[in-house]
């Protein structure tokens, strides 16, 4: 109401009043800064968004197309089957968890127990036991003997599990060898599906 009641010589005289203490300027410069400001909080909201959705879409751990999920059923007398596909090659390779950290399994019944590449094993928690000597088409190996505090195949989970630690092995597979299976799994193949069963 008041500036309304000034005449357009008294506004200009003002104008020019401020302009020459600066005090206008200051105001037009903190007008900027404040628009400034506020872009750049616009911008980091929307490169925050994007960042979450990708990262909420992103897998743990990026896995060739050949590596499946296994699907699990669980019946109401408690018992567990879990169901996996193998590739084209007949090969069973799948995710899994050692010590709640996603890995990639290979099925191997040829291998004695759950074989680990040791530049894998520090991360997954494991410790290296004693030492042992076997024997393989490409000579002796040496590995190491270790507890596997818990193994995860799809809704199955066993703990204290043996394992190895093999120091010639390379890559990011583990093999899920026949010492997952002495614990009560029970494993059938038929028609390219691989089946282990858990029961009560």
């Amino acid at each position: 109401m008041k500036d309304e009641n000034k005449s357009s010589e008294e506004i200009v005289k003002e104008m020019i009043s401020r302009m020459e203490s600066g005090e206008l300027i200051k105001e037009q410069v903190k007008e900027k800064r404040q628009k400034k400001i506020i872009i750049v909080i616009i911008l980091s909201l929307f490169i925050a968004t994007i960042s979450y959705d990708f990262l909420k879409s992103k897998p743990e751990q990026s896995f060739p197309f050949n590596v499946v999920q296994p699907k699990s059923i669980v019946h109401n007398d408690g018992s567990i089957e879990v169901l996996i596909e193998q590739d084209k090659q007949g090969h069973c390779i799948f995710i899994g968890y050692i010590n709640n950290k996603r890995v990639k399994f290979l099925l191997d019944t040829g291998a004695t127990y759950i074989s680990v590449p040791r530049q894998l094993a520090n991360n997954l928690g494991l410790l290296p036991g004693g030492s042992y000597f076997s024997q393989t088409p490409n000579g002796n190996v040496l590995s190491y003997r270790t507890i596997i505090r818990e193994v995860r195949v799809g809704a199955i989970m066993l703990r204290n599990i043996e394992g190895a630690i093999v120091t010639t092995m390379e890559g990011d597979e583990i093999l899920l060898g026949m010492s997952f299976f002495q614990s009560g799994i029970d494993l059938m193949i038929e028609k390219g599906t691989v089946k282990l069963s858990k029961k009560l």
